[in-house]
């Protein structure tokens, strides 16, 4: 093979970006194939404001032009709706697919967890770290003529390494130590995702060490549900969530493992602890996302505006508050953009009133998660060091 096809093999042939195999017959990104998969699923319908609708999307954010060209391309249908029902048989056939107790165990590769007493010992610097190391890596330049949110969009569809699972198990029991192996990895993921936006990437690393700190639980928390949707489907449960990518549980139900602790009165407390905070989550947040029906562009939104909303963090610099300020409200013409040109409405207060009020509902669930983490603490339940670092500190603005 010449060079120039070598070349070829490593290029997007959709937007131009490095490649990571074929997906769907073309040679494509994650990115790409994600956005494919869920517009033919969806049945998504977009439109372009240009009038000879040829936007060159490896310079434009223009989702019609983007879906039009993947499907010149050959990128195909019938393709993606077989894989489809695959993973829509998981969800229908339920009963017979729940895993028993630990049957997914320890790889070699979880995480380290001492236990002391009602104390787990988790090694909070390391991730730090890694996390640390992502942010600081040098910022790309954003170009100039692409949007906040397109390349932040861009990026969420490309978020997860191997794309789609082939199938997707429901666990009534989950090893800890997999859920703690599978939150160090989401963190780094949201990591890389926010220093795809060029304004977030040229900040003082302590600053951006503070916001992160802020947001990650909530970027964590709306991409898990909208997730749960694009892999498992829409008539999926609500009471269905991803708990990884290739696992998910009935979140009102389902229970932790813990390996190392032989105390099995104290397991049954520390779950029932747990499912009290998985309750009031579904009720709050869970269950009035699946009902609204959030599109992805209005999951990134939310995740944007919570990553700038900055005003209570303390000691973030003033130049950063004003970056904030004009990334929101770019991000929000962008949005009342995509609401009139894309779904065709301009009545979408209410519906803007929905999506904060999942804001809401999060910061009314993880107050409650604080208070109880005092209670099971001062019962000498359950303590974990994670909970004592600075990825809780959004707990104290929430």
């Amino acid at each position: 093979m010449s060079l120039a096809g070598d070349k070829d093999d490593r290029i997007c042939q959709v937007c131009g970006n490095i490649a990571h195999g074929i997906h769907f017959h073309v040679v494509s990104c994650r990115a790409c194939a994600a956005f494919f998969r869920r517009s033919a699923k969806d049945g998504e319908t977009y439109r372009c404001t240009r009038v000879m609708k040829e936007c060159d999307v490896t310079r434009n954010s223009c989702r019609y032009c983007r879906l039009q060209k993947c499907k010149q391309l050959g990128m195909n249908l019938d393709r993606l709706e077989g894989k489809y029902q695959k993973q829509k048989k998981v969800v229908e056939n339920e009963p017979n697919c729940s895993s028993p107790p630990d049957s997914v165990v320890d790889d070699g590769s979880l995480p380290s967890v001492d236990v002391e007493s009602h104390n787990f010992k988790y090694d909070a610097n390391s991730q730090m770290l890694k996390v640390l190391g992502i942010l600081n890596e040098s910022s790309r330049n954003r170009l100039s003529n692409t949007s906040i949110l397109g390349p932040f969009l861009k990026a969420y569809e490309g978020m997860i390494p191997r794309g789609t699972p082939e199938k997707i198990q429901i666990a009534e029991t989950v090893n800890f130590r997999l859920y703690l192996k599978f939150k160090n990895e989401q963190m780094e993921r949201i990591a890389k995702l926010t220093m795809e936006c060029g304004e977030f990437a040229r900040l003082p690393l302590g600053d951006k060490r503070k916001m992160f700190c802020n947001f990650w639980p909530y970027v964590y928390s709306l991409e898990r549900c909208a997730r749960t949707v694009e892999f498992m489907g829409p008539s999926c449960s609500t009471e269905i969530n991803l708990l990884t990518d290739k696992i998910a549980v009935d979140w009102l139900r389902f229970e932790y493992s813990f390996p190392d602790i032989c105390d099995e009165e104290q397991v049954k407390a520390i779950n029932a602890h747990f499912q009290t905070f998985n309750k009031l989550n579904y009720d709050t947040f869970i269950a009035p996302m699946r009902r609204l029906k959030v599109k992805a562009m209005e999951v990134i939104y939310l995740c944007l505006y919570k990553m700038w909303n900055v005003d209570k963090i303390d000691d973030i610099s003033a130049a950063t508050k004003n970056v904030a300020i004009r990334v929101i409200e770019e991000a929000s013409t962008e949005l009342h953009t995509f609401y009139i040109e894309e779904l065709g409405t301009n009545n979408y207060a209410a519906r803007i009133s929905k999506l904060f009020a999942l804001l809401e509902g999060l910061n009314a669930s993880f107050r409650f998660r604080r208070d109880l983490l005092v209670k099971v603490d001062a019962f000498r339940l359950y303590n974990n060091e994670l909970n004592q670092s600075e990825f809780n500190n959004f707990s104290k603005y929430c």
